[in-house]
């Protein structure tokens, strides 16, 4: 953390004396206007809020002195006179803008949803142990091999390859002499490779190998052809659940954002109108 957005951190704990000794202002109260149109504190509150959520120093420290917030004020001042004049002038009755107008009604009113459920969540350490206990396979790592490779373009020359090895020949001086990828330079060396990155074929063949320093068949990819030899093997741990408190949070509230958008989509079966959507695309070419 910066320097700057310490002192913004620590700002945030400890209120301003300006404002801690002036009254709480109301909601409605006014303070900024022009043009026929206000700003009032309800709305300050809500950009003072958004600023100090944002994680930028300019937009925290704004939001809290007097001067900063003479600034944002003037920004939603601003904002509603364009507003203002986009209305007089009928733009928000043209249908682009209807439209994304509407859009982002929704998409606030969707958010706002799905933050009040979440809200009801109970993320005590007592309901956190209990997701992690009956989820464990979501916080374990692995399994993971460590290992070299060598490859080549085609079957003939994975044979030879091969041939060196078993005769004796580093397998790193063969990987560096016929590899054709980028791990050529250092010896066909892998590092970590887990689950779900290879090729299927690749990752079948690595995973099948059970002992330090064995040497695969050939293996045929879509990618040319492979001889692999196992390094090291790592099954995976769990991790201890006060390292992994804040993962089990994180998964607890996906989870109920996941159940919630499928409890409205099960209760809403969708019909999508396919004939529609290839009249878009043909008339997108």
């Amino acid at each position: 953390m910066t320097l700057l957005l310490a002192a913004c951190a620590v700002a945030l704990l400890i209120q301003p004396p300006q404002v801690a000794s002036t009254a709480r202002a109301g909601e409605s109260e006014v303070v900024a206007e022009a043009g026929g149109v206000t700003v009032v504190a309800g709305e300050l509150r809500d950009a003072m809020r958004e600023a100090r959520q944002s994680g930028d120093p300019k937009q925290m420290l704004d939001s809290m002195t007097t001067d900063g917030l003479e600034r944002i004020a003037r920004n939603i001042l601003e904002r509603k006179l364009l507003a203002k004049e986009a209305r007089a002038a009928g733009l928000e009755k043209r249908p682009d803008v209807d439209r994304a107008l509407r859009r982002s009604v929704d998409t606030m009113l969707a958010r706002v949803f799905v933050e009040h459920e979440v809200a009801s969540l109970d993320t005590s350490d007592a309901a956190l142990r209990r997701y992690y206990d009956t989820h464990q396979a979501e916080f374990r790592s692995g399994p993971r091999r460590k290992a070299h490779h060598i490859w080549v373009k085609t079957q003939a020359e994975a044979a030879a390859a091969l041939a060196d090895v078993k005769a004796g020949s580093p397998f790193e001086e063969v990987a560096k002499a016929r590899n054709i990828d980028a791990a050529k330079a250092n010896g066909g060396d892998l590092g970590w490779v887990p689950r779900s990155v290879m090729v299927t074929a690749f990752e079948d063949a690595l995973f099948a190998l059970d002992r330090l320093g064995d040497v695969s068949t050939i293996v045929h990819t879509s990618l040319g052809f492979h001889i692999i030899r196992l390094d090291e093997i790592d099954p995976g741990s769990l991790a201890p659940f006060d390292d992994a408190r804040e993962q089990v949070k994180q998964a607890m509230v996906g989870g109920t954002v996941a159940r919630v958008t499928s409890d409205v989509a099960k209760r809403n079966p969708a019909t999508i109108h396919k004939e529609t959507l290839r009249a878009l695309v043909a008339g997108n070419k």
